[in-house]
């Protein structure tokens, strides 16, 4: 299903840039 596979990969796209949001915020959190 090509909506489903478009909806999917927006939905991934989403997620792995909240987790490197996410991450760097630790990171910096963590050199603060």
């Amino acid at each position: 299903n090509v909506t489903y596979t478009s909806f999917r990969n927006r939905f991934m796209e989403r997620l792995d840039f909240h987790a490197l949001s996410f991450l760097a915020n630790a990171f910096t959190d963590a050199n603060s």
